[in-house]
């Protein structure tokens, strides 16, 4: 009987410490399970984080594939202006070359006027000197002849064929 109540009394020392030994098993099994909740917690939310990046950085692609596409049409629209406007110069200058040209041409029928109405200008201006000294001449040949030699210088001139011409 002393050997039974030994053995029940090792037995439930046994059991106790089993016990023991259980809680706190039990106890750090809580402690995981909670670390492992934590823990997906945390994953759940980097991968709604990922997601909502993913998102945007679609989102990104998207607007960034729109400006390309309206920045290519606007570069082809200021080309196609640019070019209009580089054919519209042409043709202006085409025109200014030309009353150029035109202007060049009236300048040089002006030019060539010009010198005839130049030489006419020196031509009548010899004769008028030519003239003025003749003129003076006469007047001092006519200082030394008498009065009767003036009178029959006026009287008759011939036209230099011998034929007279009567005042």
């Amino acid at each position: 009987e002393l050997e039974c109540k030994v053995s029940l009394m090792a037995l439930a020392n046994q059991n106790h410490s089993l016990s023991r030994q259980l809680e706190v098993v039990d106890f750090e099994w809580s402690e995981c399970e909670l670390e492992l909740a934590q823990t997906n917690m945390a994953l759940e939310e980097t991968l709604m984080a990922l997601n909502f990046l993913n998102d945007e950085n679609q989102a990104m692609a998207q607007r960034e594939r729109e400006a390309q596409r309206e920045w290519d049409a606007a570069m082809a629209l200021a080309k196609a202006e640019w070019s209009a406007a580089m054919a519209n110069m042409t043709i202006d200058l085409a025109v200014a070359n030309d009353a150029l040209s035109q202007c060049g041409l009236e300048l040089e029928r002006a030019s060539v006027t010009t010198e005839v109405l130049n030489d006419a200008l020196a031509t009548r201006s010899e004769h008028a000197m030519h003239a003025m000294r003749e003129s003076k001449l006469d007047d001092a040949d006519g200082m030394q002849t008498d009065d009767h030699a003036r009178v029959t210088d006026h009287r008759d001139h011939t036209d230099g064929h011998g034929h007279g011409h009567g005042h």
